[in-house]
């Protein structure tokens, strides 16, 4: 390698066992550079002794398939790269910096700010100050309002004690008789937080309006929040269906089934409101890397494959799951359609459902999905303040009832 460019850095990432550490007490460790790469997690550095005192990098993952969801661990990313810094910065140790390994870059803008703050600070920063001077930074205004909510967020979605970012959402999870099915295979759908409680930044956020609005950042946030409400809302809805469901209530079943589909529907008109939850610029922006139609046909399908089959096998199926309008609307939206379809047929018939045969029915969907080429909107549509606030007034009442009991199926 130095042949072919004297003067290389050999960049390694260190995860699990990886690099092995004879491997590196076998080169010139002035030209390696290592990444540690999930921080947050685990600190690999501390176990490895720097890596044999080989230069490194603090890094987050913080993101794994760039789903969409807020999540994390903002206390973490506060305050351990500073710490790293006085106990292995310069003089003392060989980190060299910080690092982000961005699988899903274009989510979250609060967790990444206060991460890379962290390249020009020694100290970490009282949270409360900081979140203070964010929402002024952001949403340009020092709104109380807007303040409380971001505070609400690191009370509850930035408080993660689970490693695995971000929480992912049973809407983008196939359905299944599990009351917390699996989206991305090595993901949770199980909230560790309070999810009655972010109504209250819903809330909070709206209020803001008034002095926050001509910000495209609090735009962008009050989608971000109301997304993830309904998002969440889903998870409960859906232990609501299985619920009636094993009590062989078929009214109840077609009852909240319904709601569980216009609360998707209702979600892909949110997501429609903001250019970064378009599906139809992704599958443009695949197109364009083809340069015959047959090329721009199998650019796309590798798009639209990537979001949800992934490949031909069913092994990672929905490993990068997204929110976004236009597939919550049709991928996401068939799949429900079909299993509460088949939930009701299966009360009605007095069989048992057949789960293998269903399972089977969505994935020739999905695969039939990813061989299509229908367009879809590459510009936003609606107002993201004026539809946030209607369906504040259609779900808050549904996400902020108390958890109780009825919302588990039995054992």
């Amino acid at each position: 390698m130095a042949k072919a460019s004297p003067g290389v850095i050999w960049v390694l990432q260190s995860w699990m066992d990886n690099p092995r550490q004879p491997m590196l007490d076998a080169l010139d460790k002035s030209r390696l550079l290592v990444l540690d790469l999930f921080g947050e997690s685990k600190e690999n550095w501390r176990e490895r002794g720097q890596f044999g005192q080989t230069p490194w990098l603090w890094c987050t993952i913080h993101n794994f398939g760039g789903n969409v969801g807020l999540s994390g661990q903002l206390d973490k990313l506060r305050t351990l790269p500073v710490k790293a810094l006085a106990e292995a910065g310069p003089g003392k140790g060989q980190m060299h910096g910080i690092g982000a390994l961005m699988e899903g870059s274009e989510t979250q803008p609060l967790m990444w700010e206060l991460f890379f703050g962290n390249a020009w600070r020694s100290d970490a920063p009282d949270v409360n100050l900081w979140l203070r001077d964010y929402a002024r930074r952001r949403y340009g205004r020092p709104a109380l309002p807007a303040v409380r909510a971001l505070q609400v967020l690191h009370e509850t979605v930035y408080s993660a004690k689970v490693a695995d970012f971000p929480l992912n959402s049973v809407i983008c999870a196939r359905p299944s008789l599990e009351p917390y099915p699996k989206a991305r295979l090595w993901g949770t759908t199980e909230p560790y937080y309070d999810t009655t409680r972010l109504v209250e930044a819903w809330r909070s956020l709206l209020e803001a309006a008034p002095e926050c609005a001509g910000s495209d950042g609090y735009r962008y946030d009050l989608a971000d929040v109301s997304r993830q409400v309904l998002a969440d809302l889903g998870g409960r809805y859906h232990r609501a269906v299985l619920q009636a469901f094993a009590s062989k209530d078929p009214a109840a079943v077609k009852q909240l089934g319904g709601k569980m589909l216009g609360l998707l529907r209702d979600l892909d008109e949110l997501l429609a409101t903001r250019r970064e939850f378009l599906l139809g610029i992704w599958l443009a922006d695949s197109r364009k890397f083809g340069q015959t139609p047959e090329e721009k046909d199998r650019c796309e399908r590798g798009a639209r494959e990537l979001l949800t089959t992934w490949t031909s096998r069913d092994n990672i199926t929905d490993y990068a799951n997204r929110q976004w309008a236009g597939l919550v609307g049709t991928f996401y939206f068939s799949r429900w359609q079909t299993w509460l379809e088949a939930l009701q047929s299966s009360l009605a018939s007095g069989e048992a459902i057949n789960v293998d045969a269903i399972r089977a029915r969505i994935r020739d969907g999905e695969l039939a999905w990813t061989a299509r080429h229908d367009p879809y909107p590459t510009e936003p549509s609606g107002e993201t303040l004026a539809v946030s606030r209607r369906l504040f007034e259609k779900y808050s009442a549904d996400a902020s009832a108390p958890v109780s009991a009825a919302d588990q199926p039995p054992h």
